[in-house]
């Protein structure tokens, strides 16, 4: 399969694609994985309904230095306990599965290359952060 997304090809050793485009499988996915969603993904800026989730966390993560503060939040986080995460890239791009810990290395590539907003998903469904328009971070666990 050939990529058009550079951070897909610069990292493709070390991803697995789980669908070539994310639309319409990945609603399906998550939902599958206990993730509770918006049910339409164009009405909405959050591909998750965090208003269903009783404990949500939020900052800002884009700012100089936070490459490397980000991931040392986030191998201090609950996120870590997963083995494999999975993210979109949004449309026309595929849906990928990633070990957590390189993710967690090389996050900012990763939310790159995904235009600043993507979902990433831990492998059983209990992690779930968001990646928003604007900078904000959003999880149903604590990561700073």
């Amino acid at each position: 399969m050939e990529f058009k997304n550079w951070i897909i090809v610069k990292h493709q050793k070390n991803i697995r694609i789980l669908s070539p485009s994310y639309l319409p499988f990945y609603k399906n996915f998550l939902e599958e994985k206990g993730v509770l969603v918006n049910k339409d993904f164009s009405l909405s800026e959050s591909f998750i309904n965090w208003n269903l989730y009783s404990k949500t966390y939020d900052f800002f993560y884009d700012y100089e230095g936070c490459e490397k503060e980000v991931a040392n939040d986030l191998l201090n986080s609950d996120l870590i306990k997963s083995k494999f995460l999975t993210m979109d890239f949004g449309y026309g791009n595929p849906i990928i599965e990633i070990e957590a810990k390189y993710f967690i290395n090389n996050w900012y590539d990763f939310i790159n290359g995904a235009h600043f907003e993507t979902t990433v998903v831990s492998d059983d469904g209990l992690y779930i952060c968001e990646f928003l328009k604007g900078g904000t971070l959003k999880s149903n666990f604590k990561i700073r």
